[in-house]
């Protein structure tokens, strides 16, 4: 059985035996057939990164060659006009060594033409390089001379000795230059777009691998300021856009403010006892249009009613307001024309101690209204109205607007034991509501204003309008009013405004004029009331107005007014016809602006100390023209 068992055991151990050496056979061929299969795969990726490798070789030679090129052509525009002009020197001994791109008309060095017919016809071939002889040691700067330059693979400057990577080329030609000949061959002419020079530079590199050359292209033009647009002015409609004039006209008309501010002094920051904010503001009625006409149109209007609000802001503040604006310009992707009506929605704005026994309070008009029109092109369904009610429909940029306060717009204010007390009341002005207008006009369009010598044509601003009756600074209901005392320390009546403003491409190039001041101010002098009338050419001023103290018990009420008129006058900027300048005429005036400082106290108790601060609005046209640089 043990003899037996070993017999049973070798014969397995054969078995293994031969089964084993079968498996290494079999193993075998499987290796040589996966390291195959793995040779090839290894090959596909390696010729796959080869690929890559070029590809990405590739893409670095293109982003250094494009590197190069704008490097040569900011180097051109960074030169003056009279550098360029000049063009490349006769002794650059480069400029032989580019037979293929210049091609030399009639005897010696008469004329130089440029050629390249990978470019094309009229993109500089056929073009003449301007070239000339320099004084010794006087030879063009960078990129002009030497005209042939060499960079490295990483793009900086190494000599042009056979190991470069990358050459480039600049060729200054006479812009839509012309070659004419005669029937025998002579040069007879040479005719440009004048005073216009382009840069043509041409980069070029061999491709990864020793690849067929690679090669890149840019151009620019450079011409002289002033000079060249006129030239320029043939490529385009109406003219190339760097060479349009630059006009811009601003008008606004009201806007007023009588706004609360804690004084330095105020117990707390807390201008009325058991209330705290930085400004309570009562708003008036104002529109303002301005343009600014420069490569595109951009014009923007504003209309807003009478509100109020707080600082800080709180969702209790009322304000309505619309905002049209319009432009030419495809990048903003705003409209061409925008036209909205003001429909007012604010409503009485308060802020109440906690007591209930001081507060003050804002109440606006409540039935004002308004309108805003902006417009790139005023055509019989995008129109600006004028003041005479007449459309403007000139096919030029416009702007419109309009703002009237329907009724009273008032601010009051309770000092506890002092009683109530109107800060400011300012009445309605339906009668004379504030309108503004900015508006283009082509040369003779306006005989009067827009004379036939202005080239370019001409811009006007005009803001017209008028102010309520306004009253400020009462005396709270406990306190007794002093002798001649009406009811307020300062008056404004009957205060009305027109202002006009022009800018023209001409010799004369501006004018303007304040048609209309009227107005009457009037304040307390401790007795009575002094009186002063504004008028037109009248100069900004300070107004000497006593201050006003009154004691009723053991209140007291101090108002100490600092006060002045804006003027009324139009002023030039500008005088100097240099056409670098901006040339630009203002007409404004401010009725009446300054601060009114209020006081309230009760024994020792300070029951307010506040500044009010006071702009009656304004009425300014502002317009301006600046020759195409």
């Amino acid at each position: 059985m043990v003899g037996a068992r070993r017999f049973l055991g070798s014969r397995d151990l054969r078995g293994t035996a031969w089964s084993a050496r079968g498996g290494d056979g079999f193993a075998l061929i499987e290796v040589v057939i996966a390291f195959s299969v793995l040779l090839i795969a290894l090959l596909g990726i390696g010729l796959e990164m080869g690929t890559q490798y070029a590809s990405i070789g590739s893409s670095r030679n293109e982003q250094t060659g494009d590197a190069v090129l704008n490097r040569l052509l900011d180097e051109a525009r960074a030169l003056p006009y009279t550098v360029v002009a000049k063009g490349l020197s006769d002794a650059d001994a480069s400029v032989s060594s580019t037979s293929t791109y210049l091609e030399k008309t009639g005897t010696g060095t008469a004329i130089w033409v440029f050629e390249d017919s990978a470019l094309g016809s009229g993109n500089g071939t056929g073009e003449v390089v301007n070239h000339y002889s320099p004084p010794t040691g006087l030879s063009p700067p960078p990129p002009f001379y030497p005209h042939k330059s060499c960079f490295s693979e990483k793009g900086t400057s190494v000599p042009c000795t056979g190991g470069q990577y990358f050459t480039a080329l600049t060729f200054p030609t006479k812009y839509d230059s012309r070659v004419t000949t005669g029937t025998t061959g002579k040069v007879l002419a040479v005719t440009w777009l004048t005073k216009v020079i382009r840069v043509t530079v041409l980069v070029s590199w061999r491709a990864p691998g020793n690849g067929s050359p690679t090669a890149i292209a840019g151009q620019t033009l450079i011409f002289a300021k002033t000079v060249a647009c006129t030239s320029l002015g043939l490529l385009s409609t109406p003219s190339a856009a760097s060479c349009q004039p630059n006009f811009t006209a601003t008008a606004r008309a009201g806007d007023g403010v009588v706004a609360m501010k804690p004084s330095t002094g105020a117990p707390a920051g807390e201008p009325i006892k058991g209330l705290t904010f930085s400004s309570f503001d009562l708003l008036l009625p104002g529109s303002t249009s301005s343009q600014t006409l420069t490569q595109t149109s951009s014009i923007l209007g504003t209309s807003n009613a009478s509100g109020g609000t707080i600082a800080p802001t709180s969702t209790r503040d009322q304000e309505s307001v619309v905002l049209t604006k319009a432009t030419n310009d495809l990048a903003t992707g705003t409209s061409d024309d925008q036209s909205l009506t003001l429909t007012q929605s604010a409503s009485v704005l308060t802020s109440t101690s906690a007591t209930s026994a001081f507060s003050v309070t804002a109440t606006p008009s409540s039935t004002d209204t308004g309108s805003s029109t902006s417009t790139t092109s005023a055509t019989s369904t995008h129109a600006c109205a004028s003041f005479t009610g007449t459309d403007l429909t000139t096919d030029l940029p416009c702007g419109a607007g309009r703002a009237a306060q329907g009724s009273a717009a008032t601010l009051g204010a309770t000092f506890g034991s002092a009683g109530a007390a109107t800060l400011a009341d300012v009445a309605g002005t339906s009668a004379h509501p504030d309108r503004v207008l900015t508006a283009r006009y082509a040369r003779g369009a306006v005989p009067t204003t827009c004379p036939t010598t202005a080239k370019s044509g001409c811009i006007d601003a005009a803001a017209q309008g008028g102010l309520g009756t306004a009253e400020l600074a009462g005396l709270p209901a406990a306190v007794t009013a002093p002798a001649g005392w009406s009811g307020y320390t300062v008056r404004l009546s009957g205060f009305r405004a027109s202002a006009t403003a022009w800018a023209r491409s001409a010799s004369h190039w501006l004018s303007g004029k304040m048609t209309t001041v009227a107005g009457t101010l009037s304040y307390y002098n401790g007795s009575g009331y002094t009186t002063l009338t504004l008028a037109v050419g009248s100069s900004a001023q300070a107004i000497t107005i006593p201050p006003v103290k009154v004691t009723t018990g053991t209140i007291t009420v101090e108002i100490t007014p600092h006060l002045a008129t804006g003027g009324a006058a139009c002023n030039v900027t500008t005088t100097s016809s240099h056409p670098a300048r901006v040339h630009l005429e203002r007409c404004s005036v401010s009725p009446l602006f300054g601060t009114i400082t209020y006081v309230v106290t009760d024994g020792t108790t300070t029951l307010a100390d506040f500044t009010m601060t006071v702009s009656l609005g304004t009425f300014s046209a502002t317009a301006s023209y600046q020759v195409a640089t």
